[in-house]
Order: C-alpha cells, then structure tokens, then sequence
C-alpha cells in the first residue's frame, strides 16, 4: 500500500512537471505580414507567414486575414496591360478589375468582406461600395474613400473618410469628414479629421465589440501639428501628438499604435507602453550642410496585435544603399513586447501594410 501510495504521489509529480513544460513550451502565434515592394520599376505584391514569404505577383497588397488554413491578402494586381482590385485566397488571384483596388479584407462567418471606392463609367461618380464575396453595395453617392471593413455580430462596418462643404463661423467651408457604415446606414463621426496615417490611409481604425465602436483619428490643432485622436461613445480623447497607425481591442484594453514627434510607439488605455528602436545608426548625407553625418535610423509603424500578455507591434526602417547619396532600402520589423526582431534583409526595399496573429493566438 505504501509502494502504491508513492507510485500515485509519483506519477502527480510527474505529471505536474509536464504540464508545467507544456505550459512553458506553449506555441507562439503564427505571424502574417503583408506588404510589396519594387522590382525592376514594378510593384510587387507579397505576405510573410513567419520567416517565409510567398510571392502574389505584379501589385500591391495592403491588408491580410486568415481564416482556418486560408490565407487571404486584399489591393491590387497588374497583369499584361490589364489591372484593378483583388484579393489572393492562398495565392490564387480572385479579381475585381471594376475597381482600382481593394483597401481592406475581412472574414466573417466563411465570407469574404471588402472594401473598394468605386469609379462609375456611366455617372462618372465615384462612391464607396462594399463587397460580400462578389455582391457590390454601394454605401454613399459622396466619394467618400473606404479604408477599413469591421464584421461583428452579423454588423457590417465600413469607415471612410472625404471633404464636403459645410456651413461653418465663415459660411461655406470645405472640411474633412470621417464617417462610418454600419449595415449601409451613414453616421458622421467627427470634422476636420481625417484617416491619414504613418500605416497609409488603408489601414484598419476601427474596431466593434459588442455595442462599443472605436476610432482612431487623425485631427490638426493649433500650430498645424497632427495629433492621433481615439473615438469612443461619441467622445473624443488624444492618445498622443503625431501621426497614428492602428488601434486593437483586447477585452476592454486599447492598444495604440503609430509615431510621436518622430519615435515609434505603442499606447494602452492612454498611457504609454513602449518605444519602438530600431537599435540602428547610419550615415545620412545633408544637402543642407553638405556632408554625412551620424543619425539614428527612425522606425515607421504600421499595425499592431495582442496575443496573450504578448504585444506585437509592424514596422519598418530605412537603411542608406552604400555608395548613394539618396538611395535607401527598407527593412521590416517586428517588436515583441518592445524588443525588435528583423524580419526581411537591409539589402531589399520592402514596406509592410498590416499585420496578423494566426494560429495560436490567444
């Protein structure tokens, strides 16, 4: 019995043992980036899935998603003289050459969400449409440019930003208006705002959980300085002075991403949670002086994602071509909880447009 006894209070032991292993062996989350780059003057399309990155072809692409095994990349493709928006689905090309490009993809309940501003050939308007798989929506008779594209809960949400003359202190002004879509119904979120961006004016600013919408702004005030502006409950609040990347809701954290006064940084609920270095310097020629002089090399953010108590934070750094004055490649990066780990090689010029947490993600 005393044997037995051990044997059981053994095998507990053991047993904790392993799961305390399996708990410290717990597999990091698959990683998306998609992007472009130039090749012999011609944009080139791609996404990385971790260290591997899979060619799209002649194009650009702006936004991934994963769904399952299924990878799916949104922009745009060129090919012998012919072009428009697409979207890859595994690398295969599903085209909609009726638009310039797709700003943004999202899968919801195994359908494909897009987004595209659309040029009528026959009114000569253009307006915002939304796509689900093929079926086109048109949500405005304004060219109002779609940026992003949000499903929850059945909702459909597409935010889009453009000018329009309004009644101001000074009669007729024209001012720039963020708007957004729910189920096709237009809802004015704020003037003199707009979606621009250090992540391009394709990058995702918005974000629906439950009866909760956030926005994120780009708004200019005094002195003509930008600030990144988030939009909560009809409220607004300054995250920091700069220009914003993209935001991400985890439970009732917001995470915020982008550059201030010139540093990449990464912002929850408010208050600075990291600044993003690059650790890199370089010689940069100055027409003003002349002369080369020592610089630290600056990083551009793009798009962030939470993962478990893991922030992952997409960007990019410039790296001077040796020997040109004015030449730079682009090397992309990825900060995991601040510490920054290279993701393509200096010797390339690549720019990263948005970032996804696949398989095993928390």
């Amino acid at each position: 019995m005393i044997l037995s006894r051990n044997i059981a209070l053994l095998f507990v032991f053991f047993s904790s043992l392993c799961l305390g292993h399996q708990t410290l062996l717990a597999k990091d989350p698959d990683i998306y980036i998609s992007g472009f780059y130039e090749r012999g003057g011609a944009w080139m399309a791609f996404y990385y899935k971790n260290n591997e990155r899979v060619e799209l072809g002649a194009g650009q692409a702006y936004a991934v998603h994963v769904s399952g095994n299924v990878v799916y990349a949104a922009g745009y493709f060129k090919d012998n003289g012919r072009g428009g928006g697409c979207y890859w689905k595994n690398g295969s090309r599903v085209e909609f050459p009726e638009v310039p490009k797709l700003n943004d993809i999202f899968i919801y309940n195994n359908s494909v969400y897009t987004c595209a501003l659309f040029d009528d050939p026959k009114s000569l308007r253009k307006y915002p449409c939304l796509y689900r798989e093929k079926e086109k929506t048109a949500l405005d008779d304004k060219a109002v440019w779609p940026s992003s594209v949000f499903v929850d809960n059945n909702r459909v949400f597409v935010l889009g930003s453009g000018s329009e003359l309004v009644y101001g202190l000074k009669g007729l002004e024209k001012k720039n208006l963020v708007y957004y879509y729910r189920d096709g119904r237009k809802s004015k979120v704020s003037e003199d705002a707009d979606l621009s961006s250090s992540a391009g004016e394709s990058s995702r600013k918005i974000w629906v959980s439950g009866d909760d919408l956030y926005i994120l702004l780009s708004k200019k005030k005094p002195g003509n300085k930008s600030f990144a502006v988030l939009w909560a409950k009809g409220r607004e609040s300054v995250v920091f002075e700069g220009s914003p990347g993209t935001l991400f809701l985890r439970g009732k954290d917001i995470y915020v991403c982008g550059e201030e006064k010139g540093k990449g940084v990464v912002y929850k609920n408010g208050r600075l949670l990291y600044t993003l270095e690059t650790g890199a310097k370089a010689k940069i020629y100055s027409d003003k002086y002349k002369r080369f002089h020592m610089t630290e090399i600056e990083a551009h953010i793009v798009d962030i994602r939470v993962s478990g108590k893991d922030v992952y934070a997409l960007g990019s750094y410039e790296v001077p071509v040796e020997g040109s004055l004015h030449d730079y490649n682009q090397v992309i990066c990825l900060w995991r909880n601040g510490i920054k780990k290279e993701v393509s090689s200096i010797r390339e010029k690549l720019y990263p447009t948005s970032l996804f947490l696949g398989a095993g993600a928390e």
